[in-house]
């Protein structure tokens, strides 16, 4: 009995940090959704016009802020009835919250794998920016491609 209670207590310790940052991701979630400052500037992305591109930024917006893609969808996700390619705006948004997810302090995959390996962000995102910077450049002509096929 006092191994397993010495192997919980080892488990724990090692897993412990993990389960405080994503409490913190998650306490960004709540006050996300609680202060609505995100819809805002969502609604004056979209407001400059209706098309892929302000999509993906809108997206990556709140990408950025939010580890979960459901949230992502809601508030973005009206948007899809004005566009004549809704493939192209699925594709948009689903990009634009896996370019962020690559960089962002809140991609719940991205922090867990980070700090269970014990890598600083810092240095993460020193080995990662050249590799999402060709992935928005690439993910960018794909999306004028699809919009004007």
């Amino acid at each position: 009995f006092d191994e397993i209670l010495d192997g919980y207590g080892e488990g724990f310790k090692r897993i412990s940090k993990s389960i405080v940052v994503l409490l913190m991701i998650y306490t960004v979630l709540e006050f996300s959704i609680i202060y609505p400052t995100i819809p805002f500037f969502v609604d004056k992305i979209l407001g400059l016009g209706s098309n892929v591109f302000t999509l993906f930024a809108s997206g990556a917006l709140t990408s950025l802020f939010v580890p979960d893609f459901q949230f992502v969808l809601s508030l973005v996700g009206s948007v899809f009835k004005s566009f004549s390619n809704v493939n192209a705006a699925a594709l948009a948004l689903q990009s634009a919250f896996g370019l962020i997810g690559f960089i962002a302090p809140t991609s719940l995959a991205l922090v867990l794998g980070l700090s269970m390996l014990d890598i600083k962000f810092k240095d993460w995102f020193k080995y990662i920016w050249k590799f999402v910077l060709a992935l928005l450049v690439v993910i960018c002509v794909i999306l004028a491609i699809v919009m004007y096929i």
